[in-house]
């Protein structure tokens, strides 16, 4: 199973489950939900739960993430998002901020992928997601 909370990785916000009104986006204009932009993310090799809850905190949302990714100068936007106010540097490599760039490039298609698998994902937020797990730091 798969550990991903929308405010970082300890689940902050209280669950709303996965379709809360105010992540439900039009199925015409292909943005992701912010529990699918959160899956997407989750693919990403070397962005931790900790890295993953600051961009969050920095930028707003997961979907938020994949916005920026898919913009101009992503690479230098996430490492930069990923720096305290105090100027304090946390480690995201630049490998790891083009790894969300390219994930957010294809993040249809990787979530296609997953669906195909038959991947059962369940988050933090989900009413399925074991209450044992909920209680560890780092679900």
């Amino acid at each position: 199973m798969l550990g991903v909370g929308r405010h970082g990785p300890l689940g902050d916000a209280p669950s709303h489950g996965p379709r809360a009104a105010d992540d439900e986006v039009s199925a015409a204009t292909g943005r992701l939900l912010e529990r699918e932009a959160l899956i997407v993310l989750s693919t990403v090799d070397g962005l931790g739960p900790a890295t993953l809850a600051r961009l969050i905190a920095r930028l707003g949302s997961a979907r938020a993430i994949l916005e920026i990714a898919a913009g101009r100068l992503a690479t230098d936007a996430l490492v930069r998002a990923n720096v305290d106010p105090d100027g304090t540097r946390h480690a995201m490599p630049e490998a790891v901020a083009k790894s969300v760039v390219d994930v957010a490039a294809r993040a249809d298609i990787v979530l296609a992928e997953l669906n195909a698998g038959g991947v059962d994902i369940v988050t933090v937020e989900d009413p399925d997601y074991p209450m044992r797990l909920r209680t560890i730091d780092l679900p």
